[in-house]
């Protein structure tokens, strides 16, 4: 993905611009609710499986990050997390699966292979 590849504008958009949000919110007179949009990077490419083998995440699942996207991300999460802590912000975390269909022309996320299956023969173009 484009944060494996540029690690500095990974950190940029990912973290730095996280951070920078939250310092924002902890400026306010009120404490804001922030949701931060996470994702199942942080748990790397191995979840567990029930006996059909059904991946699956609970509340103690570990995260176990593999990729430069995923490290970022979990490091957002517990910014959040902190400031939440320490009362200068209400937080809250969705770690959200991956985005199937993107429009637009491919981009450099891992997963836009992901949306070029779908996307693509919607528009006659082979995928």
């Amino acid at each position: 993905g484009a944060a494996e590849a540029d690690f500095d504008l990974g950190m940029k958009v990912n973290f730095d611009a996280t951070r920078s949000v939250l310092t924002r919110c902890r400026r306010l007179e009120s404490k804001p609710r922030v949701v931060f949009a996470s994702s199942v990077a942080v748990y790397g490419g191995r979840l567990p499986a029930d006996a059909q083998g059904v991946l699956y995440v609970t509340d103690t699942t570990q995260p176990s990050p593999s990729s430069s996207y995923g490290t970022q991300k979990l490091m957002a999460e517990l910014l959040v997390a902190d400031m939440t802590r320490k009362g200068f912000v209400d937080g809250r975390i969705l770690r959200l699966p991956t985005v199937v269909v993107r429009p637009g022309t491919p981009n450099a996320a891992a997963s836009s292979f992901c949306s070029s299956i779908v996307r693509e023969p919607l528009r006659g173009v082979p995928a």
